[in-house]
């Protein structure tokens, strides 16, 4: 129902070396990584009630996980 869109600015606050690295790879202008792993994913649903009508009776049903609540970004 909703969805998340949009560019990523990965900003890894760490001090493991190996995400470090991965930061500088990502956030190089010339980078090939920087467009596959910066990506705005939905991180938090929520559920949905909706009403079904068969045959002239109404049903309600609850949805899970339908609604895009929040959205954050990923390697």
């Amino acid at each position: 129902m909703n969805f998340c869109d949009g560019e990523c600015n990965m900003q890894i606050e760490t001090n493991d070396r190996d995400a470090l690295i991965l930061q500088d790879k990502i956030n190089h202008p010339e980078s090939p990584f920087r467009r596959r792993l910066s990506c705005c994913i939905p991180i938090r649903w929520s559920s949905v009630e909706i009403v079904e009508i068969r045959n002239g009776t109404e049903f309600n049903r609850i949805l899970e996980n339908v609604k895009v609540m929040e959205c954050g970004c990923v390697i």
